[in-house]
């Protein structure tokens, strides 16, 4: 829990946020193993299951970078966590677009081989859903998250210089004092 007595919305936000970060961290974990349990011997889901790791361990680490720069009110915890953050939705979009291209081509390939419409909505519609819907989505709720989170960080910053300012004008008026 912060040292700050008064824990405002935008703090009860972003600690609710680090428990999800880690929540969604041990989700992605098993769904890590999930993967590689049901495609083990497949070679072309093998990066599925890598990606799932690799994103449950960044989910894990922001989720305890954010809760530490809540307990001890440290701005670089805060900072940490939106670098983090960025680094891994600048990611997603690459392996997202990849994904989007082959599910393209997987179009391309059934209207080459004059597959029927039937045959080809279910990967159309799968298409638009993903990148027409979901991912858009996804995408704007993290960015609001990383907005509160930032009002956070300035809200840190403003605390910490209204500290500093207030130690500076007491030690000017104990110097002033002992002047007299």
């Amino acid at each position: 829990m912060p040292k700050n007595p008064d824990f405002s919305p935008k703090t009860l936000f972003v600690h609710y946020q680090a428990i999800a970060e880690i929540v969604l961290g041990i989700w992605s974990l098993l769904y890590a193993v999930e993967i590689y349990l049901l495609t083990y011997d497949d070679e072309e889901f093998s990066i599925l299951y890598y990606w799932f790791i690799a994103g449950a361990v960044l989910e894990l680490l922001k989720g305890a970078i954010l809760l530490q720069g809540i307990r001890t009110e440290k701005k670089i915890h805060v900072l940490s966590y939106l670098l983090l953050t960025s680094i891994l939705l600048f990611v997603a979009k690459g392996f997202i677009i990849r994904f989007g291209v082959e599910r393209y081509d997987e179009i391309e390939d059934l209207k080459r081989d004059q597959a029927t419409d039937s045959e080809i909505r279910p990967t159309l519609r799968g298409f638009v859903f993903d990148f027409v819907i979901f991912y858009p989505v996804v995408f704007l709720f993290h960015w609001l998250v990383q907005f509160y989170v930032f009002q956070f960080y300035k809200d840190l910053v403003a605390a910490e210089a209204v500290k500093t300012a207030n130690e500076k004008n007491f030690k000017v008026a104990m110097i002033g004092e002992k002047s007299y």
